[in-house]
């Protein structure tokens, strides 16, 4: 009986990612939203909503004292990005017919979805307490994640006939200042004076 119930509310919510997913297939396909409006919103989700979400959850919630070991995650993070891509450079070597397009053959054995799609999945199957413990883990995983991909994995998806260039400076991308402010605010105890809207964005 558990094990339907937890099936039902599984299915659930992943029906539901689905239905929104072909949603906006829908939206694209019918080109209702332009691609410089479908930008638009990616950049507000991305640079802006997304980094006020891990703010106020990190200094609302976050401890160190609960979780001494914090700093693995974004190492983990790393570590996993760097294994995918030495398994998909490793088939690369052996299967010619993916050097058709090595660059995103790369970026998917690199870089997992493991940080954001679990988002909305904790969302709907946890409750609120403990889906907010959920969401520092994985905001804390996607130090590592956001740093790598926003520089490491923009340069192996350039294209070779441009130039592949590593930019360090897109390591620093909105989601990871924003994690790292809250997480020094946290280390200072600054988080406790800190006005209410800031909290709750």
């Amino acid at each position: 009986m558990i094990f339907f119930d937890a099936f039902k509310t599984t299915f659930g919510s992943i029906l539901g990612l689905v239905i929104l997913g072909a949603v906006g297939f829908f939206i694209v396909k019918r080109d209702i939203i332009s691609e410089d409006g479908i930008k638009g919103l990616s950049d507000l989700v991305i640079g802006l909503f997304l980094p006020c979400f891990m703010f106020s959850s990190i200094i609302q919630s976050f401890n160190f004292n609960m979780y001494p070991d914090w700093w693995l995650l974004p190492l983990y993070s790393v570590l996993i990005t760097f294994v995918g891509y030495a398994c998909g450079a490793f088939f690369l070597k052996f299967d010619k017919s993916l050097n058709k397009n090595p660059g995103e053959f790369l970026g998917i054995t690199a870089f997992q979805n493991s940080g954001y799609l679990p988002l909305p999945l904790v969302a709907a199957l946890l409750p609120l307490a403990a889906a907010q413990e959920m969401f520092i883990l994985i905001f804390l995983f996607l130090i590592g994640f956001n740093m790598m991909i926003f520089s490491f994995g923009v340069m192996i998806l350039t294209p070779k006939s441009k130039e592949q260039r590593f930019d360090y400076r897109h390591m620093f991308n909105a989601p990871v200042v924003a994690t790292l402010f809250a997480l020094s605010l946290v280390f200072f105890n600054a988080n406790t004076v800190l006005p209410r809207f800031l909290k709750d964005p």
